[in-house]
């Protein structure tokens, strides 16, 4: 096959010329030197170096130098040194000077082979193997370096990881709030809300068991009214109160004990209502009015002296010196006796004719008031001081008794006479009711009054 030759090729004034090439060297990489027995300083690039001195043409990467026999200066790495360090080596130690990475590991909240890379959310510390305690607040993620809540915690949780709840019987944010003491049981609040989880104690409600129960109710979930016989609204806990006058206990639902009333029973009864009922145990008022002998819603007034019975409506009889005021029994003024004072001594004087007459007077006859032989005594010598007072008198009652009559004769005439006037007048005739008279004798003799009382047909008289 004829042989080709590329276009263009020149085949015309074509020569060959020869001439003589001398290479020196060594023959083998990696040494260099005048036998070509010294290797080459161990970090030169590819291990290759000046053949005559041996200095480096390049060096592997954390080296530097002629020779390349310096790492590199702290905090860079790599070919010529020339890339820094970035990232996070622990204890804040430099790189390696070749590969960049962190030999001794990565500072708290790093990790990867360079230490560039931050933890993970809800992950902390060296080569983020601690877990955050989840209570940072708003749920923001911890330092990722120590693990603590750099914003603070949710409400219910302490400390600077917010790892620990708060102490029994305080909740919220930093856990400042005490929790109420009112939680059903004494149980302790949650440590985040403040609720009380079995609900609230006898007298309080709300969900943290703060409010007491509103007015007129108490007890459990303050369900219970108070009983309308308290003075003013009970105790929201266990439904004690004051009570309104006439009722008694400890939640005022029992009337006073009869014959009481009045706050805290304290008042009795006057003991005067009627047929002896009790009185009302609210405000002591006889409800059925009052015993004889007494008056006022109380019963407790005696009637005005003077009178007597029911409601004090009836009047004492005029010759009473006091009369009792349920029955009108009275004490009689001298002279007089019997149940209303109205029969005279007889035989007896004094109140009540409790005194006999002297068995001395003659008949025991004697002054009805005060005691004194009216007919003299038996037992007086006639010769006698005595017998001459009695004989005088007598004498005196004597001329008293024809006085007397005297003076009847007299007025029986003047009434004649009036009578004959009113009937020429055609008048109506009225009764005389009463008149005094008086008889002047010398001076031995007294006045003597004489009253006489009209009933009908017939004229008493009384002597003075």
């Amino acid at each position: 096959m004829a042989e080709q030759y590329p276009e263009g090729y020149e085949f015309v004034n074509a020569f060959t010329e020869l001439c003589e090439v001398i290479v020196e060297g060594c023959t083998k990489p990696g040494v260099y030197g005048n036998s070509c027995e010294t290797p080459c300083p161990i970090h030169c690039k590819n291990n290759d170096c000046n053949i005559k001195n041996g200095t480096c043409y390049e060096c592997d990467p954390g080296w530097k130098g002629t020779t390349c026999q310096i790492t590199c200066g702290k905090g860079w790495y790599g070919e010529n040194c020339s890339q820094p360090c970035e990232g996070s080596c622990r204890d804040n130690s430099t790189c390696n000077h070749v590969t960049g990475q962190c030999d001794d590991g990565c500072e708290a909240g790093w990790t990867g082979s360079f230490c560039q890379k931050e933890c993970a959310n809800e992950t902390f510390g060296f080569e983020c193997t601690n877990n955050c305690s989840g209570n940072c607040l708003n749920d923001s993620p911890c330092n990722k370096q120590t693990g603590h809540c750099d914003r603070g915690c949710n409400p219910g949780y302490a400390d600077i990881d917010c790892s620990r709840e708060c102490s029994s019987g305080y909740f919220g944010t930093g856990c400042r709030e005490k929790c109420s003491s009112h939680c059903k049981n004494n149980t302790a609040c949650n440590h985040v809300s403040g609720i009380c989880p079995n609900g609230c104690g006898n007298g309080y409600m709300g969900t943290q068991c703060n409010s007491t129960c509103k007015d007129g109710f108490y007890g459990n979930n303050c369900s219970l009214p108070c009983s309308q016989n308290c003075k003013e609204t009970c105790h929201h806990a266990d439904g004690f109160c004051s009570c309104k006058a006439g009722w008694m206990g400890s939640f005022c639902n029992e009337e006073c004990l009869p014959g009481h009333f009045g706050v805290a029973c304290r008042e009795s009864c006057s003991g005067n209502c009627v047929n002896n009922t009790t009185c009302y145990h609210v405000n002591g008022v006889c409800l059925s009015g009052c015993q004889n002998g007494y008056i006022g819603q109380h019963c407790n007034q005696s009637c005005m002296e003077g009178y007597y019975g029911k409601n004090c409506s009836h009047v004492c009889p005029p010759n009473c010196k006091t009369c009792r005021n349920t029955d009108g029994l009275c004490t009689c003024m001298e002279g007089w006796m019997g149940y209303d004072c109205s029969h005279e001594c007889h035989q007896s004087y004094g109140e009540n004719c409790m005194h006999p007459c002297s068995e001395h007077c003659i008949n025991q006859t004697c002054d009805r008031f005060n005691g004194t032989c009216l007919l003299g005594r038996k037992d007086v010598d006639e010769d006698s001081p005595q017998a001459e007072d009695t004989l005088w008198k007598i004498g005196f009652l004597i001329l008293l008794a024809v006085l007397a009559i005297l003076t009847i004769g007299a007025c029986t005439i003047l009434r004649l006479r009036k009578s004959l006037r009113k009937k020429a007048n055609k008048d109506s005739w009225r009764p005389a009711s009463y008149v005094e008279r008086s008889v002047d004798k010398d001076d031995s003799f007294h006045y003597q009054e004489l009253d006489i009382y009209k009933d009908g047909d017939y004229e008493n008289i009384t002597l003075h």
